[in-house]
């Protein structure tokens, strides 16, 4: 029977055990650096695209009075989870308001005064109808579902957050800053192949 052996074969394996656990390592080290660009990449684009693009004339915005309610920018909207080399990073704005119709801008100056019934009305919610999550993402997309009359009409910040991302490279430039930053001997390049599978960011 032919018998050979192979000398040296397990410091061969043992060094491909170790580049393993370095490059195990390097992604999620990159996967966290993502993670947190993720958030500050959300938060200006809900500043830049969203709050700066309009100012509202009667509710007061929630990023500015937040005993009405946690505001879109918040990042305790953001939930990223890493798990087994994976990262998952969901937002889910909550719309809930819970000022009333005495809160509103000018109720003291001019709403109270031009509304039947004040003292009831007073007390009726701002928004008595909010919705949250992707419903929420949509009606800002698009401009559409509204219901009250003043807003600021389509103000796309989740797809101008995933072209930056994607398209514009910003996710795999962190992912491969984060892996290198790990351990520099891995020396990561980027390749700029990171492509959109879907429309799933689309509204």
């Amino acid at each position: 029977m032919f018998k050979s052996e192979i000398e040296g074969w397990e410091e061969v394996q043992k060094e491909l055990d170790n580049f393993k656990t370095k490059i195990d390592k390097g992604i999620v080290g990159g996967l966290k650096v993502v993670n947190n660009e993720l958030v500050v990449s959300l938060q200006k684009h809900i500043q830049e695209d969203v709050y700066d693009e309009y100012a509202p004339k009667a509710y007061p915005r929630r990023k500015n009075n937040p005993k009405f309610g946690r505001p879109i920018i918040s990042e305790e909207n953001m939930f990223p989870k890493i798990y087994k080399g994976t990262l998952v990073f969901s937002y889910l704005p909550d719309g809930s308001h819970s000022g009333k119709y005495k809160d509103t801008l000018s109720w003291e100056t001019k709403g109270k005064f031009a509304t039947p019934n004040a003292d009831k009305a007073a007390e009726y919610p701002i928004k008595p109808n909010p919705v949250h999550g992707d419903d929420l993402i949509k009606r800002i997309e698009t401009g559409k579902g509204y219901d009250w009359e003043y807003h600021g009409g389509a103000r796309p910040f989740w797809q101008n957050f995933t072209k930056e991302q994607i398209e514009g490279g910003a996710l795999e430039r962190s992912f491969v800053k984060g892996m290198n930053e790990t351990d520099k001997s891995l020396r990561v390049q980027i390749t700029n192949e990171i492509k959109r599978e879907n429309t799933d960011t689309e509204f």
